[in-house]
């Protein structure tokens, strides 16, 4: 095999004509199922897909999104199977650092699941610090019961109030996730949410739903929930009629810190694949040391 020493990469950002190869990459991953296809048009024709190359050809890629200004996002670092264990991911991952810092942005955050050890040593090699943990759950939609109306919020003010009052804000260190995405708590994205009908509640409780990022037409995700404890099974039971009359599938949620997780369990829902646990990374900006945070999953070399 070659010597890391000797593999000459080209990192540079991706284009058009670079879709073959890159979705060559993406066919390998994860036993043949990769999200990366499902947003790589719309990639291509934004600013922050990269690629690494290897005697012209595509062996790795890696995107950086701006959620807001200065906040941005690090996902789908790929290497090709046939050039993994050459030190490929940590120089791209490298680079991508490199870039998202020549930005002099305010945030720069990634996530992994727990069992993804070879992503949490170049993530931990990188100097990023673990900044939160959630734990994700999934349950069957069901044919409803009588449950409470969940109707749209309206007031951009009373949602921003309840959202930074709430127990899910301080858990999960002010993010709010959204398909594997973790977005900062504003109320700018709050405004948007509310316009967009996302964000919905009744008299037990709050919550923000959306259609899951991989599987739309099936799976509706809970991104917020504010409410009393004893309350969750029943402001589940209004967000299960909900994603019934969407002909959903599915519900998902990201909890942080197992923040609610006892209510989800006794409605049913529980761990379906091969983790519990995802990590939430933030990358040192300045010398403030990273919050500590309550809870399991602290992650292994």
């Amino acid at each position: 095999m070659e010597a890391k020493e000797a593999v000459r990469i080209r990192f540079r950002e991706a284009s058009l004509r670079d879709k073959e190869g890159i979705l060559r990459i993406a066919s390998r991953t994860w036993e043949g199922w990769d999200y990366v296809p499902l947003f790589l048009d719309e990639w291509l024709r934004k600013e922050g897909l990269f690629i690494a190359e290897v005697k012209g050809k595509i062996v790795g890629i890696t995107k950086t999104s701006a959620l807001s200004p200065g906040e941005l996002w690090l996902e789908g670092l790929r290497v090709a199977e046939e050039f993994r264990s050459r030190g490929i991911g940590e120089r791209l991952a490298k680079f991508q650092l490199d870039e998202a810092l020549s930005r002099k942005p305010k945030s720069i955050r990634l996530s992994t699941a727990e069992v993804n050890q070879a992503s949490i040593r170049i993530i931990q090699g990188l100097g990023f610090s673990l900044f939160c943990t959630f734990t994700y759950l999934e349950a069957e939609v069901r044919k409803p019961k009588k449950a409470p109306l969940l109707r749209p919020l309206r007031s951009v003010e009373k949602g921003w109030r309840l959202v930074k009052e709430s127990q899910f804000l301080r858990y999960s260190q002010g993010l709010l996730p959204a398909g594997w995405i973790f977005y900062r708590a504003s109320q700018e994205l709050i405004a948007q949410l509310v316009c967009s009908g996302m964000m919905l509640e009744s008299e037990r409780g709050l919550a923000i739903l959306q259609p899951h990022r991989y599987d739309p037409k099936g799976s509706t995700e809970i991104v917020f929930f504010s409410t009393s404890p004893e309350g969750i099974p029943n402001l589940l039971e209004g967000i299960n009629s909900i994603a019934f009359e969407a002909g959903h599938e599915e519900l998902s949620s990201f909890l942080p810190q197992d923040y609610g997780a006892e209510g989800f369990t006794q409605w049913g829902f529980k761990q379906k694949l091969k983790f519990k646990y995802v990590f939430v990374y933030e990358y040192p900006l300045s010398s403030k040391a990273p919050p500590s945070h309550p809870g399991p999953g602290k992650p292994t070399r």
